[in-house]
Parts: C-alpha cells; structure tokens; sequence
C-alpha cells in the first residue's frame, strides 16, 4: 500500500515535470514567432495596482493582455500567455491535452495582443529566477522591496536579490527608489547597468509627479509630470494617497515610451478604474467615510496607509488594522514599528493575534491612550462595535492582511449603501464560505 502510494505521488511529480517542460517550450515559441512586448512586473507590494495601471494606459492605444490576479507557478506563468487556466485536477491527461492541441493553435495564429502584462511573485528563493530562465521582458518594473514571505527568505536583502532578477532579464527596467534597499543597489551598479534602468518615485528620481495638491471633493491629485528636464502639467489622478501616485506615474512613463501622446496619458489616468481592497473611498454610515485597503497587507504600506490617513482633515482618525500574515521572524518587529505610527490615531482597533498583541501594545506604549485601544479576533465584530460610534466627519481606515483577519467584512458593516458590498474584495460564495470557516459570525 505505502510502496504503491509512492509510486503514484512520484509518476504525478513525472508528469507535473512533463507538462512544465511542454508549456515552457510553447512560450518560447509562442514569443519567437510573434511581434508582441512583455511587461513583468515584482515587488513586496503595489504589484496588482502597477499592472493595472499599466494595462489602462496601455490600452488606450494597444491591445493588451492582462490577468486580475497573478500566476506565479510554475504550471500559471505559462499557460497566463494563452489566457488559460490549470485544469482542477493537475493529472487529468484529456484536459492537458486539449490545453496543448489549444497552444499550439495559438502559436500558428497571429497573437491578438501587443503587450502581456505579468505580475512575477516569488515565496521562495529561485521563484523569479525560474521564470526569468525563459522569459526575457522587453520591460521589468520593480515597484517594491519590503518585509513580506520573510518566513521564505529570511531577510529584506534575500528578497531584492530574488526580485531584482526581474530587471537583470528585462531589455529596459523602471525600479522605484523611494526605497532605499532598491536605491543603494542601483547606486552600487556599474554605469554600463543603469543605463538599461529609469528610476521613480515621490523622492527625485529620473520620474517624478511635482506640484502635487489633493482635493478632497474631486477625490483627486492634480500634478504635474517631470522626467529628465521635460516637465508637463495639467494631469488629473484620482487616488488618496501619495503613494498610490507610484502605479500611475510608471504607467505614464511607459505610457510615453511605448509612443502614448500626452492627450492619451492623461485620459488614461483620468479615467484610472478603482481596483477592489486598494484606497478605495466609499461612504460609510452616519456621514462618515470609509477608505478601503482591505485586499492585502505589508509592514510598509500599513504605514504609508498611515501617514494618508494622518494627512486627511477628520473629526476624528480611526484606523482598524488586521494581522499582517507571512513575515516569520520579523513579524514582532514589524507588527511593533506599525503599531509606533499607529500611536496618532483618535481610535485603534485591531483584528487578529499579532495586531492584538504586538500593534495595539506598540500603540499605546507610543502614547495612544488604552480606552482608545480595541481588540477583535473577528472583522464583522470589529465592524459591528464601529458602526454604532461613528459619526460624521470621522474618515476611517480598513486594512489588514487575508488569512485569519479579511477585513473587508469590517468594512461591510460600516458601509451607507449594503449595495456597496460588491466593490469588497474576496466577495465570491468561494471566499465567503472560506471566511466562514474562520468566523463563527460570518457563517451562514
């Protein structure tokens, strides 16, 4: 019995093997006999918000391919360029071999695509590097590197190796150096390796927004565009945040390269589509206003979601932060420094173990008073005590990791409009019925 159960885990692991060495070849072949560009994208955050971003620019003038999530194994990256999908089972023969037959008509026909957007993730050390062993963007763009899947690599420095694989293989790069992990190393480049490279970010760089002002009531940032010694002006972003400004920015530098006139790019990023879980503004009960960050959580864009928030004028500033999953040994320490710049907020309230333990502490030793700390293990509990105490003027931020917080069903509670449900995240009978399993009150 155990000797049979071997075999047949090491001929699924055989024809695992097989079906990636397939697809694999069909990329490459589906890439040398079409005229299309690759866009891959990696970082510890802002990948899905970059892409997108990228993508509406794009297609103001191109046909572009481009996935809601991402497909980062080694079976998902490939089959992502024939817009296909894995079937359920893994080691049903037929279904791979309609997905083949399906490939290689694609390769024979013309490719209805100019641009493929990737995003590239990696857990492990090797990820992208794996990817990148036969894929070769025309473009890479690092937006990130922070404390996150820290249990995989064990430091900060192990995860810009992994993701800097994407701009060693990429023809041209764009990297954000806001960080400054990313800036030390471009710096430490010979100059013959930056040359392929442009650098972004709100600090200068080679790509800077300038003369940024916020306005409340258009919800929108009014900027002016600087590469080089080219400025322009004129452009409208509807974003809150200042760092939210990072995925429209590179997006208008590619915009302009890949041949975008100015009246393009600035439509484009009018008329920027809000991605569900990221900044988004909505109503929220007794005239209050919700800032929804729910679709996922980092050490570092817990803080720039701060810092926005603290920049807001409120009656009063509350925060309801959730854990932030898969940082291993850092998350004590991570969970400490969120929770040092939580200590300005009128209202604290935290869901899940880590936040309850190491935010909400971190806060109040920082200075927020203790009766304005409040601790949930569920997200509608933290939603329910909310709802009953805010009132207008008050701007709340929801933001919290997936896995045992989701606290978008926080935001569910507090939203004016229950319609309004529908523009959370992770709202499909799959997710709700992972949820419930978690939750006691969130199960049917």
């Amino acid at each position: 019995m155990v000797l049979t159960l071997r075999y047949n885990i090491y001929m699924k692991a055989i024809f695992k093997k097989l079906v990636v060495l397939i697809l694999q070849n069909q990329v490459k072949r589906l890439i040398k006999q079409n005229d299309f560009k690759i866009i891959a994208l990696t970082g510890s955050v802002g990948k899905t918000t970059t892409k997108l971003a990228i993508a509406h620019v794009l297609q103001s003038k191109y046909q572009v391919l481009v996935h809601e999530g991402n497909y980062n194994t080694e079976i998902g990256m490939p089959l992502s360029l024939f817009s296909q999908t894995a079937p359920t089972n893994i080691s049903d023969i037929g279904a791979w071999i309609k997905i083949i037959r399906a490939n290689e008509s694609q390769i024979k026909s013309d490719y209805p695509y100019q641009y493929v957007l990737m995003e590239w993730g990696a857990d492990h050390p090797g990820d992208i590097a794996h990817f990148a062993s036969y894929i070769n963007p025309d473009i890479g763009v690092l937006t990130a590197v922070a404390p996150a899947h820290t249990d995989g690599f064990g430091s900060v420095e192990n995860i810009l190796l992994e993701k800097w694989n994407v701009v060693s293989a990429s023809q041209h790069a764009y990297i954000n150096t806001d960080f400054e992990i990313i800036q030390h190393h471009f710096q430490s480049l010979p100059a013959d390796k930056q040359a392929s490279i442009q650098t972004y970010g709100l600090n200068p760089a080679d790509v800077q927004f300038i003369d940024l002002e916020f306005d409340l009531n258009q919800k929108a940032y009014q900027a002016g565009f600087k590469r080089g010694l080219e400025t322009r002006s004129g452009y409208q972003i509807p974003v809150i945040a200042r760092h939210a400004l990072l995925a429209p920015l590179v997006a208008s530098a590619i915009g302009f390269d890949e041949g975008l006139t100015e009246v393009e790019v600035k439509h484009a990023l009018r008329t920027l589509p809000t991605v569900s879980g990221r900044l988004n503004l909505l109503d929220g009960v007794n005239d209050s206003l919700l800032i929804d960050d729910s679709y996922n959580a980092s050490s570092a864009s817990m803080l720039a979601a701060l810092a926005m928030l603290s920049e807001l004028p409120a009656t009063r500033h509350i925060a309801v932060l959730g854990s932030i999953n898969e940082l291993g040994s850092l998350s004590v320490s991570e969970h400490k420094l969120v929770g040092q710049a939580a200590n300005q907020v009128d209202i604290l309230l935290t869901i899940g173990d880590d936040a309850n333990t190491h935010l909400s502490a971190a806060a109040i030793e920082n200075g927020l008073d203790s009766n304005s700390v409040h601790k949930f293990e569920s997200p509608r509990a933290a939603g329910e005590w909310l709802r009953n105490i805010l009132h207008s003027g008050d701007i709340v931020l929801i933001k919290g990791s997936q896995n045992k917080v989701f606290s978008e069903e926080a935001t569910k509670v507090l939203l004016k409009n229950p319609k309004d449900s529908q523009k959370l995240v992770r709202q499909s009978d799959w997710w709700m019925a992972e949820k419930s399993k978690q939750f006691d009150d969130l199960s049917d």
